[in-house]
């Protein structure tokens, strides 16, 4: 499966997307209304990391991401923490960059990390500005 879900620790305070590959929307739906049930179940923040696990889906994203994301941004529960990518492409730096430049309450929500270790290191830290710049 190009897209799948799982706690990143046992504290249930990350959840991480993996990726591999090719993957669409329709790939990615049920993964996200997994997550989301389980966001909406947590009465802690979880934050998120997208882990990119190979160079196809380092430099893919399905059409439309840009509307997607701010669509996500804006309708997360409170619940909701910060997203680090892990491994991006300049697909979705752009993307996001954009986005942060749109909607500047993304620049504080989302980040970049070239390592899983690095991400986590990112998620226990409390940044004083923006990620995305």
């Amino acid at each position: 499966m190009p897209v799948s879900l799982q706690w990143d620790n046992a504290e249930q305070t990350i959840l991480r997307y993996d990726y591999c590959g090719r993957w669409t929307w329709e790939e990615y739906a049920p993964v996200f209304e997994r997550a989301s049930i389980l966001l909406r179940e947590s009465n802690w923040t979880v934050h998120f990391i997208v882990h990119l696990k190979d160079e196809v889906a380092r430099n893919h994203l399905p059409a439309g991401a840009l509307v997607r994301v701010v669509n996500i941004f804006r309708n997360a529960p409170a619940t909701a923490g910060k997203t680090i990518i892990v491994n991006a492409g300049m697909v979705y730096r752009t993307v996001a960059q954009t986005g942060a430049a749109a909607y500047p309450a993304i620049g504080k929500k989302y980040g970049f990390a070239d390592t899983l270790e690095e991400a986590r290191l990112m998620l226990a830290a409390e940044p004083t500005e923006d990620f995305i710049r």
